[in-house]
Parts: C-alpha cells; structure tokens; sequence
C-alpha cells in the first residue's frame, strides 16, 4: 500500500549548507514510487532522495514521469505503491509550476501572502485586507530574497514572466517548507529570466540549506545549475549522477527513445 510519511527533521538535519552534505539526513526521500493511469504504468520503482542545500533535477523526453514525479511527491497525483518521506518543521513541500497562477489585479505583496493561507484563520484568510501583519512581514522577506521587495505594492500583471516566476517562488517559501519542487519552472521564459530563476533556485538551496527538485527540459541549465541529475525513460529511472559525472552523449540518450503516456 502506498503511504506517505511525515518525518520532522531535528535543527542539525535542516540546517543548510554551501552544497549537498553526504553526511546530511535527506529531507525527501522516495522509495519504489509507482503510478499508473489505468493500465498504463507511467512510473515504476523511481527511488531519490534530496538532502538540504541540494538542488536535484529531472530531465528526460515528455511523457518521461518526471512531472508525476513531483506531482505524486506533493499529493496531486495518486500513487499506487511506494513510500514518501517528507521532512523538515513544516512537513509538506511547496511547489512552483510552469504556469504561474498570480492574481494579476492584485499586489505582488498579497500573491505572496496567499503561500500562507493555510497558516491562517478562516477569517484572516477572506480578504487579503485581512491577512496578518507578520504573514506580510514574512511575505516582504521572501521577496527580498527573490529581489523583488521593491515591486511588493505593484500589480502582479504588470512584472515581467520571470519576475512573475520569482514572485512564485516567493510565494512557495511563504509557505515554510523546506523541501521546495519547481515543475517546469523556467519553460516559458527568455534565456535570460530562466537562469535568473535557476540561479535563485541553486541560492535556496545552497544557501538557505533547502531541498529543492526541479523538473527541466534544458539539459544545459541542468548541468550549469543542478548537483544532482536524473533522467527518466518511460517512467523509470536510467541515469542518476552529477553534472561532471554525466556526459553530454548520456543525456542526449534520454530523448531517443519513444516515451510512454504520461499525464504531464
């Protein structure tokens, strides 16, 4: 039976460092996870964990896994067979998508409060002229870390896609998780704005000590970007290793093979 585990981690266990530790208590571990679509197997046996201060990325063809990867992890998609563990205070990940979903008409600063609504009460959460004054002094602090405090009374509508993503983001460490998942989070944007977005990915990870997964389709930003790469075929995994540790010719292998049906 499939089961998903909360695991809080002690100080010493989340505390970040410059960089994966080895040594370090993963704060996400899966083990054996399995999903099928009625018949279709679309996973099999995918086992990874991600320390803290480590930056993991998923690459492979669509229709790999890789997004019902994460998505499994976050409890959008159900699983069939295997265990996730998820550590760390708060328990549950945050998670970045592809599509951004900001409130255009409203603030930057209230888009980022709303990764908190779920630490608030049901009135406090009606309006966002009634969320709490320390729910919004933690939504500045999160974007200052993703360089957009300056924005915070701005309309979202009115940033830039990658300005939009690092709002996002910010909206996700709002949250307080400390295992963050980002689905695609760079696919609709300039060159420029994804490695932007990449780079903050890498700071939360090495310098704030979180585990953080990413789904890619750029192998470039994923070995310029990630500690950790593993690629996907047909929902299983066939290459797991570092950027130096992989070759080219090896990830370009991962697109040669027809993929199963995926719902990504």
């Amino acid at each position: 039976m499939a089961t998903k585990t909360v695991k809080p981690a002690s100080a010493e266990e989340a505390a970040g460092s410059a960089g994966s530790d080895d040594s370090a208590s993963p704060l996400l571990r899966v083990d054996g996870l399995a999903v099928s679509f009625g018949s279709k197997r679309v996973l099999d046996d995918v086992s990874f964990s991600v320390a803290p201060g480590e930056l993991l990325a998923f690459l492979g063809a669509n229709g790999s896994g890789k997004s019902t990867t994460l998505r499994a992890v976050a409890g959008l998609t159900p699983y069939q067979s295997g265990d996730i563990e998820v550590g760390g205070s708060h328990g549950r990940p945050a998670m970045v998508f592809q599509k951004i979903h900001l409130v255009a008409r409203r603030s930057v600063l209230d888009n980022v409060c709303a990764g908190a609504l779920g630490r608030m009460s049901s009135l406090a959460s009606l309006h966002p002229w009634l969320f709490p004054a320390a729910i919004r002094r933690e939504a500045m602090v999160a974007l200052d870390r993703v360089g957009l405090a300056d924005r915070a009374t701005d309309r979202a509508g009115t940033l830039s896609g990658g300005q939009q993503q690092r709002v996002a983001v910010a909206r996700a460490l709002c949250q307080g998780a400390e295992v963050l998942l980002a689905d695609e989070p760079v696919a609709a944007l300039d060159p420029q704005a994804a490695r932007t977005v990449m780079s903050l990915l890498r700071d939360l990870a090495h310098d704030e000590g979180l585990a953080v997964a990413a789904v890619l389709h750029q192998p470039d930003l994923a070995r310029e970007f990630a500690d950790t790469i593993i690629g996907l075929q047909s929902g299983e995994i066939v290459l797991r290793g570092t950027s130096e540790e992989i070759s080219a010719e090896a990830i370009t292998s991962l697109y040669t093979t027809a993929p199963i049906a995926e719902d990504e």
